[in-house]
């Protein structure tokens, strides 16, 4: 295969976030439309920052890691890489990955790539204690000096582009918006709304980290109120966090020990598991970039509810529910009619999984960045190469 643009992606950790988890979804299928791409991480010094370096190598995607500890040490390594085997692309994922991308040294270095800054959530939405308030500003004003000597800029949702406009002051027309892919899977796991019991108690599930801005004390809400309604009714918080200990106290303060269940800690294949197996998944978030468990949740046809924070509208469209946290109501009745109405769900799911398919795949998310890097680089169009046929072969882009 005749790769014609060369790519670093150099991104913060390998860790089971969703920048990360989105650059696996395409590196593969960047490859297949002609680039050749290698990820090059900031911090790899837990298990947890290196956790999907193995499954990117299982792809045949070169994993590196900068041995350097501070940021202008970080700098000037990646300079050095760069200058030893020169690429046409670097994209820097996250703030951190900017600001080393960006740093002086680098702008000074001769035989500069093509730099894009990827941005992913927003980071700047969060409350910050007076006490870490003046570390705050300063990485804020470093990163936004580093931003100077990007070219380009990619975000996840309009959202995040307005996000970063303004605290960055990047100018609106140099930011491309370009979704997460999110591949919707060749088979779906053991258990489905279609293949769940008659007789199964509904399972509402609410993916994502134990964090504050993912809305566990607010489904807790919901749960107290319906119980009476549905006293079958289960709730699942899906994943690990910080706030496992306080909800699961809040959980057995409320009585509703038997009702919800947190599962901690699991592996992606779980977690599509667990979507797998919803009636219902909500996403009551305050803070969103993009909304990646609820795509992921559409991919595999399951009915969404969600905020309206973020990119989330953006993610859902129409193939979703979205309903303000500040209509408490909104949501009590939404859940009601969604539970009440197997026809609703079907016809949302089905909706929500032909709107991954056709907005959200890898092939068509890598075409898009294949159109961006051609633009930015100056190159003309090249053919789109095909995925392998029943013979086996493959058309290459032309010399």
């Amino acid at each position: 295969m005749g790769e014609f643009i060369q790519v670093v992606h150099l991104i913060e950790s390998l860790g089971r976030g969703g920048a990360e988890q989105s650059l696996l979804n395409v590196v593969p299928a960047l490859r297949e439309a002609g680039m050749a791409s290698r990820v090059l991480v900031l911090d790899g010094s837990t298990a947890a920052r290196r956790e999907l370096a193995p499954a990117f190598r299982r792809q045949g995607i070169a994993v590196d890691f900068l041995q350097s500890t501070r940021y202008g040490q970080k700098a000037r390594e990646l300079q050095q890489r760069l200058q030893r085997q020169p690429v046409d692309v670097l994209q820097a994922h996250l703030t951190r990955s900017v600001m080393v991308a960006g740093w002086p040294f680098a702008r000074l270095a001769p035989g500069q790539p093509v730099k894009i800054g990827s941005l992913h959530n927003l980071g700047y939405e969060k409350p910050v204690p007076l006490a870490a308030r003046p570390r705050h500003w300063l990485k804020k004003t470093l990163a936004r000096r580093a931003a100077g000597s990007f070219q380009h800029w990619h975000a996840v949702s309009s959202a995040v582009k307005n996000h970063y406009s303004q605290h960055w002051q990047l100018p609106p027309a140099a930011i491309t918006v370009i979704p997460n892919p999110v591949p919707v899977p060749a088979s779906l796991p053991r258990q489905t709304l279609e293949t769940t019991p008659a007789a199964a108690p509904p399972l509402i599930v609410l993916p994502g980290r134990l964090v504050p801005e993912k809305g566990h004390d607010f489904a807790i809400g919901l749960a107290r109120q319906l119980r009476r309604e549905y006293p079958g009714l289960r709730w699942l918080f899906a994943g690990g966090g910080p706030l496992l200990d306080a909800l699961q106290a809040r959980i057995q303060a409320e009585g509703l020990s038997e009702a919800i269940g947190i599962t901690g800690e699991i592996s992606h294949a779980d977690m599509l598991q667990r979507l797998a197996e919803a009636t219902l998944v909500i996403q009551p978030s305050r803070q969103e970039g993009f909304g990646m468990t609820a795509a992921e949740a559409m991919a595999v046809g399951k009915p969404v509810l969600a905020s309206d924070a973020g990119g989330l509208p953006e993610t859902l469209g129409e193939a979703g529910r979205v309903v303000p946290l500040a209509n408490e109501s909104g949501w009590l009745s939404t859940v009601r009619y969604l539970l009440d109405s197997p026809v609703a769900r079907a016809t949302l799911g089905t909706a929500a999984k032909a709107r991954v398919q056709a907005r959200f795949s890898p092939q068509a998310i890598s075409q898009q960045w294949l159109g961006l890097y051609q633009r930015l680089l100056q190159r003309p169009a090249q053919p789109v190469i095909q995925a392998a046929t029943s013979s086996g072969k493959q058309e290459t882009p032309a010399a």
